[in-house]
């Protein structure tokens, strides 16, 4: 039996670090198996209006661009299609698929980020566009640009 002065015995640190990191790699690879080792997202998104709903495959996406509570969804080969979901519902499907939050008004998946210009906080894609990075994202966007490196 304990007594009122006696403390309870603390685990190293390392050792609750190493099963976190593994519970949740655990739950990634069960969540989002798809995802591991695939250089681009395959899933599709549903796109409701007009008495209609298309399917856009993810990996056409280029980026997405709020606009009050409508999301103006740029596609590869197509024109923008407009959505009527805010960024924060559409980003919650997106970010399982490796998009990233630059801005306030902007989410983009780095696979096709051409180069990125932290000083000025501007993302140019392989197509020409430039899109912003607010303030307080550019070190994080830096960062984890820098970890999906290769080389």
């Amino acid at each position: 039996m304990k007594q009122a002065g006696q403390k309870k015995s603390v685990t190293a640190p390392a050792k609750i670090l190493s099963l976190d990191t593994n519970r949740v790699f655990q739950k990634v690879t069960h969540q989002y198996p798809k995802l591991i080792g695939s250089p681009y997202p395959q899933g599709r998104l549903a796109i409701s209006g007009l008495g209609r709903i298309d399917m856009i495959e993810v990996a056409d996406i280029l980026y997405v661009k709020a606009e009050s509570n409508y999301v103006r969804i740029f596609i590869k080969g197509q024109g923008p299609v407009m959505m009527a979901k805010t960024l924060k519902q559409v980003s919650a499907s997106l970010i399982a698929y490796g998009f990233l939050r630059v801005h306030q008004s902007f989410l983009v998946h780095p696979s096709i980020i051409k180069s990125y210009h932290s000083k000025v906080g501007i993302i140019v894609l392989n197509s020409g566009d430039e899109l912003p990075v607010s303030r307080p994202n550019r070190k994080v966007v830096s960062l984890q640009l820098l970890n999906l490196s290769c080389i």
